[in-house]
């Protein structure tokens, strides 16, 4: 048992390690059912090869979930309220600018000469995401789902610095989820015998 006498328990503090984050087009043959999410075994390029990863994030730039809700509706009698609505997304900071990722980004693809027409400022989507975070203590949490990017922070170039993207992503309720904003698998890490 690795908790003490105070019930505080080291192995439950997540230290990120590592984690990757991937987007796919919507469609129901590149949604993540829950068993596979729930395998930590998944090979998520090998056993849904739509998926194309963003590459290398920012030291500071891994997952950052955001919850916004907008106010309670309250009535004339006191204490009674119906809950505002919840908006769910998140912020990654990317270090990586191959071309996967900057379709991603801008919402282009680039042709044979390396050349793309930009109508908006960034790409609203929707499309699918796959977010993945590895824990020192080898716990695993996952997310899946439609998502739509609703604001882009391109870092200025600056020598020896890395040229990175805050993407600011909202999550849509999607039926492909059962009208949930995501699926969302947190794996302990392994038992030891």
């Amino acid at each position: 048992m690795s908790k003490d006498i105070q019930g505080n328990d080291v192995q439950a503090v997540r230290l990120p390690v590592t984690g990757g984050i991937a987007w796919a087009p919507v469609d129901a043959a590149n949604v993540i059912t829950p068993a596979e999410g729930g395998d930590a075994a998944l090979k998520l390029l090998e056993d849904h090869p739509a998926y194309k990863p963003l590459g290398l994030l920012k030291t500071d730039g891994g997952y950052e979930q955001t919850v916004n809700s907008t106010d309670a509706t309250q009535f004339f009698q006191q204490g009674y309220k119906l809950a505002g609505d919840d908006t769910i997304g998140f912020k990654v900071a990317l270090a990586q600018s191959d071309l996967d990722t900057l379709q991603w980004m801008m919402g282009v693809t680039f042709d044979k000469d390396h050349h793309a027409y930009r109508e908006n400022a960034f790409n609203t989507g929707p499309f699918l995401v796959f977010h993945e975070v590895e824990y020192k203590n080898r716990d695993i949490t996952r997310r899946n789902g439609v998502a739509m990017i609703v604001n882009l922070d391109e870092d200025k170039d600056q020598r020896g610095s890395i040229k990175g993207y805050q993407a600011t992503c909202e999550w849509i309720k999607s039926p492909l989820f059962n009208g949930s904003s995501f699926s969302q698998w947190e794996i302990p890490a392994p038992k030891e015998a």
